[in-house]
């Protein structure tokens, strides 16, 4: 079964079953990517989502993952990197993208959603909560970073 995502060269929602180690995952979706579809064509769409798939790639670690896993949505996930590098590293790749990717009368920029890791939470309640924070962006006026709130403990009742 390929991994390898056939428009981007990013790996695929396959690679998931595979990746044992992570501390953070951030969910990144091109916004207003159906008008450039609808404006442009989709060959055009296909070009942006190919060129935000190499400006992932470059901004990456090696022992990251960029994911596309679908339509214009991307998945990275990081291990053992501190969150102040991970929003950093997303600042950026927004950045690169609104400075690379120039399309006739459209900006092209992207909202995300990053989670860190608590406890020993699984890797799909990770990424479910970055999904969270990257709707709380899309919601609160697109083009930024939201980060997913933490988990709140239930500390059992202590007797005295």
């Amino acid at each position: 079964m390929l991994k390898i995502d056939p428009l981007t060269g990013l790996y695929n929602h396959r690679v998931l079953k595979q990746i044992r180690s992570f501390s953070a995952t951030v969910m990144i979706d091109i916004d207003n990517f159906k008008v450039i579809n609808d404006m442009l064509g989709h060959q055009t769409g296909d070009i942006v989502l190919q060129q935000v798939a190499k400006i992932l790639k470059i901004s990456i670690r090696i022992n990251d993952y960029a994911i596309r896993i679908g339509g214009d949505e991307y998945l990275i996930i990081f291990d053992n990197c501190p969150v102040e590098v991970i929003e950093s590293r997303i600042q950026k790749i927004r950045e690169q993208v609104q400075k690379v990717i120039k399309l006739p009368n459209l900006n092209v920029s992207l909202s995300a959603g990053i989670a860190t890791r608590e406890n020993n939470e699984s890797l799909v309640e990770t990424i479910m909560r970055s999904d969270s924070a990257l709707c709380a962006s899309k919601n609160n006026g697109k083009d930024q970073i939201t980060f997913a709130p933490q988990k709140k403990l239930v500390k059992p009742n202590q007797k005295n």
